[in-house]
């Protein structure tokens, strides 16, 4: 639902008068919160990036198969199945009920459409029925006809694909005025249509089994194509001006009398029927087939998305975009949505040459270097270089990125831990193998090095240090020689580091630990040491950060730690953070981002500096901050409890915020935070007064209430599709 709410005058808000149920909703709501969401689809990214719901029939959302959507004007989902008609709220499915001693003329509910004037056109397997303001109207000129493709044109009329049965004959039928009206049934126009669509400039088109007709502007014309198995039953604007349309192995362009090849599917997916066909408002084209899912064309790239990905099925019936700029996929064995969101995940489906990263590189050309489980990976614009060991094979992993692999020489890392960009450009690779560094596409092996777990590569002014888990600090030099080994014995720990940071305008580290201690390590000494009874939170280190003041940010299972002037400080739930698990930190010029137990939290820099200033100069240190929590429903998945490599997240030369999570590795971009502007419509469902319910029709203003109720309860709720339960009332 888009999210609901129930609220109740008793007896001491007592009514004398008869009020309307208008004015008195205008007291109880006083605003609503929208959700903070997409407008639209970002047109670059493949359907396995967009944030994806199902609601599937084996898992009893519905009953029967699915045929048909539509969505009425305030805001509710119409949903048409074999066994009756369904209003959808984004999380309930309420069965229709027709008013007392009426019905539709089946419960097969074939096709729906939502006119611009609120009326619900329901199509079915014995006739056409319409639903506006609680009345229920038959038409009886369409009574034992089944019911297709349901279409309203810009100048009113109802256009609408009817067969008879026996025999089987469908025809291209016109409702206007209340009146209908049947082309097609003597042979000429309007003979075997299953597909009606009306283009951007108000062209009316219609798809046969053979074919489709130029139905509008008259006089009618006719232009043949090759038999198709399921018809031309898609249709779609070309960003040309011409017409798109669904052929078995491809989208075809018609134009100028002309039919041309405009988009091919995949090389296995050639002989697949097309059911439907959608242009959506950013110009992605989704092509819905009859047996292998959806294909989807955008800026140049195709990609595909079937039931082995996660959509409800792989025979589509219908595909649709609500006013907040979903995308609903309706197949025959449930209802996808599909929207986008701050977050967007890579992982094999985008090119990576594996899902399981441990590492994440922002390097300073602009490229970003992932750290799989198979190989290191270069991502660049739409490219994804794969770095291997093995000869270069051919890569047949369908995606819609160009991927390359390159076989390099060397290069003895396969499973990667640590990625690291030093002063000369050079990227450091560790794994359980060994590590060593590219220069220009050649892998320098260092073999004084040890395999096994590499923490992390950092580096301070003189020289670039590597943490390894068994035999401790490595100092290396430019020309890669070993300069010393530090063991972590001589360190006082009673283990190994869990987190390294250095600054590379100055000399020394920062070392965390698991028992809850930082110390900072330089020439050999360590210079300060801080812990619980210091204000350092007293719990695992995740991770360490030094920013450009020189301040050390520590994040750690208890809450984020700053120290700063020889002070620590911690910051926790209960001075405002959501939750107290704190994986990592990275920053924008704007703001501090969290990798928290809880989901990735933004917090101001101006309410961090705020904070900091409070703590220098004894202030309160649990001021509450205002955050920003973005979660699963964000598209955020991000690992809790993890050991880190270097590094777990970091921020791109172009402000863009890269981080590991469980499907790969995933980006948020802060300047293109997509923000739903929609206000939901706000529907009352129901009045109960002294226990007696009153059903509200919409844009109904008639309803009075008795004298002297005492008791009333409102429900009532706020249509918004994109993510309902993010949704608030005030």
């Amino acid at each position: 639902m888009a999210a609901s709410r129930r609220d109740r005058v008793g007896p001491g808000g007592l009514l004398t008068s008869q009020p309307s149920v208008a004015s008195f909703l205008s007291v109880v709501v006083a605003a609503l919160a929208c959700a903070p969401y997409a407008f639209a689809l970002n047109p670059a990214l493949d359907v396995s990036q967009y944030v994806h719901t199902s609601w599937r029939v084996r898992d009893g959302s519905w009953s029967s198969s699915l045929n048909a959507i539509a969505q009425t004007p305030d805001g509710y989902l119409w949903i048409g199945t074999d066994s009756g008609l369904f209003r959808f709220d984004g999380v309930r499915s309420v069965p229709w009920q027709a008013p007392p001693n009426q019905a539709l003329p089946s419960t097969m509910i074939s096709g729906l459409a939502a006119g611009r004037d609120g009326t619900l056109w329901i199509g079915t397997s014995k006739g056409l029925a319409s639903w506006k303001n609680g009345k229920l109207d038959h038409y009886p000129y369409f009574v034992d006809k089944h019911i297709g493709r349901i279409v309203e044109a810009r100048d009113g009329v109802i256009w609408v694909t009817a067969a008879t049965i026996a025999p089987l004959a469908w025809m291209l039928c016109a409702i206007q005025g209340g009146r209908g009206t049947c082309y097609g049934a003597d042979g000429g126009p309007g003979a075997g249509v299953i597909e009606v669509y009306e283009d951007s400039r108000g062209a009316l088109w219609a798809g046969t089994f053979d074919g489709v007709w130029q139905f509008r502007p008259s006089p009618p014309r006719f232009y043949r194509l090759p038999p198709q198995p399921n018809g031309v039953q898609g249709l779609a604007d070309s960003d040309d001006g011409g017409l798109l349309l669904s052929i078995v192995g491809g989208i075809r362009r018609l134009r100028d009398g002309r039919v041309e090849l405009a988009y091919p599917f995949p090389r296995r997916m050639q002989e697949a029927p097309v059911n439907k066909l959608f242009r959506d408002r950013d110009s992605g084209i989704w092509i819905g087939t009859s047996a292998q899912g959806l294909v989807h064309v955008h800026q140049g790239a195709t990609d595909t998305y079937a039931q082995m990905d996660g959509l409800s099925g792989d025979a589509i019936s219908q595909i649709f975009e609500d006013r907040e700029g979903s995308v609903w996929v309706v197949t025959r064995d449930g209802l996808d949505r599909f929207r986008d969101a701050p977050a967007t995940s890579f992982s094999m489906k985008e090119g990576l040459s594996n899902s399981r990263v441990q590492s994440v590189l922002a390097a300073r050309d602009g490229s970003v270097w992932v750290g799989t489980a198979d190989g290191v990976n270069r991502l660049s614009d739409n490219r994804v270089t794969v770095y291997r060991k093995r000869r270069a094979r051919e890569f047949t992993r369908p995606t819609s990125r160009d991927v390359r692999e390159i076989a390099v020489p060397g290069l003895s890392v396969s499973a990667v831990s640590s990625l690291f960009e030093d002063r000369l450009g050079r990227v450091w690779v560790a794994g359980l193998n060994g590590v060593g560094h590219f220069e220009n596409d050649r892998f320098v092996a260092l073999s004084e090095l040890p395999g096994g777990l590499t923490r992390a590569i950092v580096e301070d002014s003189r020289s670039v240090w590597v943490a390894n888990h068994d035999r401790g600090l490595f100092q290396v030099s430019a020309d890669n020689t070993i300069i010393e080994r530090i063991p972590w014995s001589a360190l006082g720990q009673s283990g190994p580091a869990t987190a390294v940071a250095a600054d590379s305008s100055r000399a020394g580290l920062w070392l965390g630990f698991g028992e809850g201690r930082v110390i900072n390590f330089v020439d050999g000494q360590i210079r300060a040491s801080y812990g619980a009874a210091d204000g350092l939170a007293k719990a695992f280190v995740r991770s360490l950060r030094l920013d450009r003041n020189g301040t050390v940010w520590v994040a750690t299972d208890g809450g984020l730690s700053r120290v700063k002037g020889g002070r620590a400080a911690t910051l926790t739930s209960s001075a405002g953070l959501p939750c107290d698990g704190t994986q990592w930190l990275i920053e924008d010029a704007q703001s501090m981002w969290l990798g928290m137990s809880c989901g990735l939290v933004q917090i101001a820099r101006s309410q961090i500096d705020a904070w900091a200033s409070a703590v220098d100069n004894g202030g309160d240190a649990n001021r509450a901050l205002p955050t920003i929590v973005f979660d699963h429903t964000d598209g955020v998945r991000l690992f809790t409890s993890a050991s880190y490599f270097s590094s777990p997240a970091m921020t791109a030369a172009d402000g863009r915020l890269w981080f590991l999570s469980p499907d790969g590795v995933t980006m948020v971009d802060p300047r293109h935070l997509p923000f739903n502007s929609v206000p939901p419509p706000v529907r009352i469902e129901q009045i109960i007064a002294d226990r007696k319910p009153y059903d509200v029709a919409p844009n109904d203003n008639r309803l009075r209430l008795p004298p002297l109720t005492r008791d009333v309860q409102i429900d009532y709720t706020a249509l918004s599709l994109v993510a309902p339960e993010k949704m608030r009332f005030r």
